[in-house]
């Protein structure tokens, strides 16, 4: 048995031991924190880890990290395929999806991948969106003092403040021995739980 843990995120019980491998070795493929991916995905599915999760009426946005339609088609498939997967199956749609950006060391930047990657490597006081324009308008939840203007600052605070309840609670074990069974190289593992395979990349290819 090979153990690691992750940051107890909350939501992130409902998921299998499986899937919390899984995060895990797509993090490590991917070269960022799991416990940040695994706060980025709790916080993006109001802590449900649905991949059919949709955080407003109306919204377009769906799955683990929120893919907007475009992004679907971009990766090959459309919001109603992610929505019909397994939390387990959209695991490897997030991983391409991050795999277009690099260096995101930190959780403010791993979370502004999904949310807004324009503003990845940023400074918290950047200023983001002002009152008037339509992105202003759409993210005026952020604006929690009302000065007019958003910052990177203030678009990542939920996701520390997620991070930091994660924290409070005690860690979760993860088994990464199901992630053993490898072929192809070494290039690719089959994960088996209950009759269904799901495929991951397990390095970077050349």
């Amino acid at each position: 048995m090979t153990l690691a843990s992750i940051i107890a995120a909350p939501g992130i019980e409902r998921t299998t031991p499986l899937f919390r491998a899984a995060l895990v070795r797509v993090a490590e493929v991917l070269g960022v924190n799991p416990d940040y991916l695994a706060t980025v995905i709790s916080f993006e599915t109001g802590g449900t880890f649905s991949p059919a999760q949709k955080n407003r009426a109306g919204s377009h946005a769906v799955g683990l990290i929120q893919f907007m339609p475009d992004t679907a088609t971009m990766l090959g498939t459309t919001s109603a395929s992610l929505a019909a997967m397994s939390a387990l199956d959209q695991l490897e749609y997030v991983r391409r999806f991050l795999a277009r950006y690099r260096n995101l060391s930190t959780l403010e930047d791993l979370y502004l991948a999904v949310f807004y990657p324009a503003a990845i490597g940023k400074s918290l006081d950047t200023t983001l969106f002002t009152e008037g324009s339509t992105a202003y308008t759409q993210n005026k939840g952020f604006d929690t003092t009302g000065k007019g203007y958003i910052t990177v600052g203030d678009v990542t605070a939920a996701i520390r403040s997620r991070y930091a309840a994660g924290l409070s609670r005690p860690r979760i074990a993860v088994d990464t021995a199901v992630l053993t069974r490898v072929v192809g190289g070494g290039a690719l593992a089959v994960l088996v739980l209950g009759g269904a395979a799901a495929y991951f990349l397990l390095r970077r290819k050349p």
